[in-house]
């Protein structure tokens, strides 16, 4: 996925802007910025540059990632967690109710619950799910909730059983591989703001 242009960019924070504070819609869509917007720092350094400058439309993104994090701590973490699968089952299947931004704002949602009774409830959940769709929510092998869990294990299991045509042999191991790397020793994306 390419990153998103600067005109989409400003469309994406319009939209955000004018839902309600407690619509969880402009929460994920705020999250999915984190990862795809041009203007939000992807590492320490240029969040620093962001804040020390500043740059008025890095900041406002960072405002707006914050705040969709804000929304989704509002609801709780189990309802937050159920409400992104709810997403994520709707939004993720390719067709016409295919969403980008919301299904992978639900994803990323995932790092802000790492704990091991929210890992447990996100790996309930993702048993659930068509392999189709579970393969989407590990379609990004630098996703940063792959690097926030407390036990990989379970995951790295939870891959190997994804039958390999929805998930090919290469990309389980690459990502497994990606899994097992554990958590960067430089902060990226959306882990900039836990």
């Amino acid at each position: 996925m390419d990153k998103i242009s600067y005109r989409t960019l400003i469309f994406l924070l319009l939209c955000i802007s004018s839902c309600s504070d407690n619509d969880i819609t402009s929460a994920f869509k705020a999250l999915y910025l984190s990862k795809y917007a041009v203007e939000f720092p992807q590492n320490n350094a240029q969040y620093r540059n962001c804040i020390n400058k500043p740059l008025p439309n890095c900041q406002l993104l960072i405002e707006k990632v914050q705040e969709g994090r804000n929304q989704l701590e509002s609801l709780g973490s189990e309802r937050a967690i159920r409400t992104a699968f709810r997403y994520i089952n709707q939004y993720c299947p390719s067709g016409e109710n295919r969403d980008e931004e919301l299904c992978k704002g639900a994803i990323i949602s995932f790092y802000f619950y790492n704990d091991d009774a929210d890992d447990s409830l996100i790996r309930t959940l993702f048993s659930e799910l068509s392999p189709i769709i579970q393969s989407e929510i590990f379609s990004q092998s630098s996703y940063e909730w792959f690097h926030n869990r407390q036990s990989t294990t379970p995951w790295i299991e939870i891959i190997e059983n994804i039958p390999d045509e929805h998930m090919s042999r290469i990309y389980k191991d690459s990502t497994i591989r990606s899994i097992q790397s554990g958590v960067n020793n430089e902060l990226r994306g959306i882990a900039l703001i836990d």
